[in-house]
């Protein structure tokens, strides 16, 4: 979610993509052939549009907090709930 966040504010900023590859770091969440395309996007609608669960949403994709909002309540709702109602083996084992 973050490597996400850092490419839309990079939009919002309207920096070259390149600036912002130091921030970017390898995720299970996304490979890293989708990052690159989605640092390809200079347009936030298309980079809304090419996050699979943000593309339904209803996200003013004029304002940043809006968004970096719908990141969060997704990884909040989808990563962590999930997690703590169905803790994992390797939790019970520390």
């Amino acid at each position: 979610i973050e490597n996400v966040k850092v490419i839309v504010r990079r939009v919002f900023a309207r920096l070259p993509a390149e600036s912002v590859l130091p921030l970017l770091f390898e995720s299970v969440n996304f490979s890293s052939d989708f990052l690159a395309d989605l640092l390809k996007l200079d347009d936030i609608e298309k980079v809304v549009a090419a996050v699979p669960f943000l593309k339904d949403l209803p996200v003013d994709t004029s304002d940043l907090f809006a968004i970096e909002h719908a990141l969060d309540r997704f990884y909040v709702e989808y990563i962590i709930l999930p997690e703590l109602a169905f803790p994992t083996f390797s939790h019970k084992l520390s």
